[in-house]
């Protein structure tokens, strides 16, 4: 027997597939919110990690990483077994190639990438012989070829009766030339001695052969060559040549930008034949700087006091700061200064505790620099002084003892710089017609301003010699226990920064006619300091102006409360 069916019991069909299908997409959904904000956060320009590359050998230091970003492969050299190995690693897919064997002990932060030639040319780091020739031993240069894996060396030219100690190397793409940055081998710069430190040797050399093309003695141009534990600099950009030094006058060390010009590919000389050295101050301590082959900027960076962590932007050839990118961290523990730079796009890296700071130093106006909480708190003072670029992949390594290189992606695009800007875009440009023009109004202006940005406080401004801290004859000595000056802590506080400016503003009027009985032309001209207008001027009208002054932002007849309008003679007159 049948049983009827009873009206609004029972389901539909499909009704049990949609509630399945809703309670498992409900299911993902409450599963699946991190998963989702995670790929979120990765579409957003910025700087991403992306995996991390492991070191392949044990290290009681981060090593620091050279790059090819044509061949993405990065190098450094460790310990491994019997002796001194140089790793090699993949940039693109993360993880370490293999181990080879170097017939030298390598400086690597001196090294050169010769990435057309697919070859690292790296110093040798010693030891070294006090005499060269004959039977005296040669210094070389060795290189490495990337493809073959193989590895040769060239002798260096003697310089004197003594070994030039290649101390770092540039390769510079339009000359195809390397230049060198060297000493006498007597100084012994890496051998633990105290070295003298004095001599600058600056050679170009062939970069085939390593046959000394020149050879320029710049010891004259300053104290002291020696930038440890930072590589010296040496880089050519257009016509000039471009090194850092350092004086040390009693108020403390003084860092010099140091150019010679090119005339035909060798030094410029003077009227007496001395090769043409100029030196500009730039900051008062020991500093990374580093070259951009692109604007032939310098970008320096500090960290230490007074000026904190920071990548400062020099223009050697004009002897000026376009700015400074700072970090936000003043004065970090430890060795823990962290930087990169891409030669490729000029784009500027500072790790820190509070992560990555960004900036383009090609871009102008100069960015102060954007931060990203990327590897935030995972520096010590073992790390390394360098973050690895590879410019075409637009990654950067870092890294972090005990764990790899960690690599990071920046997606970040280039900034476009702003248009010049256009005095008439506010204007239009009305043809005249005779008849129908009434008045015609014309203005013009010129201004001025100065921006003074001082890096080393009053002392350094003025080179200020405390000789109550620092007379030794006398026996006096006021340092405190941090083993600073009092006149450093009076005189250095304060701003460094200053800005002064004035403008002045003409406007003018020229009346066709003389129906009503207005001034048949006229002009005003409007002078204006930093605090404020401050004259007037009239001339050439018909019958008079009136003169004007601001006080406290209202505005008087006479520049004075409480007086009438005082008329000025025809033949104008200036307040």
């Amino acid at each position: 027997m049948a049983h009827p069916r009873r009206e609004g019991h029972g389901r539909a069909p499909g009704t049990w597939l949609r509630r399945a299908v809703a309670g498992a997409l409900a299911s993902y959904l409450l599963a699946a919110p991190a998963a989702m904000l995670y790929a979120r956060a990765q579409d957003t320009p910025g700087l991403h990690v992306i995996g991390t590359i492991p070191f392949g050998a044990a290290f009681d230091q981060a090593p620091d990483l050279i790059v090819d970003s044509t061949l993405h492969r990065g190098y450094t050299q460790a310990f491994i077994g019997d002796g001194l190995k140089l790793v090699t690693y993949d940039l693109e897919h993360l993880k370490v190639l293999g181990v080879s064997t170097p017939p030298e002990t390598l400086i690597l932060t001196a090294a050169v990438v010769d990435e057309p030639r697919h070859r690292i040319m790296f110093p040798r780091k010693g030891p070294f012989a006090n005499t060269c020739g004959g039977t005296g031993a040669m210094s070389t240069i060795v290189m490495f070829d990337e493809l073959s894996r193989k590895w040769s060396e060239k002798h260096v030219d003697c310089l004197g009766d003594a070994e030039y100690i290649v101390r770092a190397l540039s390769l510079d793409p339009g000359s195809g030339k390397l230049y060198a940055f060297g000493a006498p081998s007597y100084e012994q710069l890496y051998e633990g001695q105290a070295p003298d430190n004095k001599s600058i040797h600056l050679r170009e050399l062939d970069p085939n052969t390593m046959k000394t093309d020149w050879d320029l003695d710049a010891s004259s141009a300053c104290d002291n060559g020696d930038n440890r534990p930072f590589p010296p600099l040496v880089a050519r950009t257009g016509n000039l040549l471009i090194s850092y030094c350092y004086n040390s006058p009693p108020a403390g060390l003084q860092g010099l930008a140091m150019r010679i010009p090119l005339a035909g590919g060798k030094p410029q000389t003077d009227a007496g034949g001395n090769p043409v050295i100029i030196t500009s101050p730039t900051l008062p301590q020991r500093v990374a700087p580093f070259v951009d082959p692109v604007s032939g900027r310098m970008i320096i960076f500090t960290s230490g006091s007074p000026n904190g962590q920071a990548a400062w932007v020099y223009d050697p050839p004009n002897e000026r700061f376009f700015g400074v990118i700072p970090s936000g961290v003043p004065n970090p523990s430890g060795a823990s200064l962290f930087l990169g730079f891409d030669s490729r796009s000029g784009r500027v890296y500072i790790l820190n505790a509070r992560g990555i700071v960004i900036a383009d130093a090609r871009h102008d106006p100069l960015p102060a620099g954007v931060s990203y909480p990327v590897l935030d708190n995972v520096r010590d003072n073992n790390s390394g002084l360098h973050i690895g670029v590879d410019g075409v992949l637009h990654r950067l390594f870092i890294p972090v003892l005990r764990k790899g290189f960690v690599v990071v992606a920046d997606d970040l695009p280039q900034p476009a710089d702003p248009p010049a800007p256009d005095p008439d875009r506010g204007t239009a440009d009305i043809v005249e017609v005779v008849g129908k023009t009434d008045v015609t109004f014309s203005s013009g202006g010129n201004a001025y301003g100065v921006h003074l940005l001082n890096t080393g406080g009053i002392p350094k401004g003025i080179d200020t010699f405390d000789p109550f801290c620092n007379d030794v004859e006398g026996g006096l000595n006021d340092k405190d226990a941090n083993g600073r000056c009092p006149a450093d802590q009076i005189l250095t506080p304060g701003n460094r920064e200053y800005f002064i400016a004035q403008s002045l503003f003409e406007l003018g009027s020229h009346r066709h006619g003389d129906r009503l009985g207005l001034p048949r032309a006229g002009s005003v001209r409007v002078r204006q300091a930093s605090d404020g207008l401050r004259a007037l001027a009239c001339s050439g009208h018909r019958r008079g102006c009136v003169r004007v002054g601001v006080t406290g932002g209202r505005t008087f007849p006479n520049g004075n409360p409480g007086r009438r309008r005082q008329r000025i003679p025809r033949d104008g007159s200036v307040l």
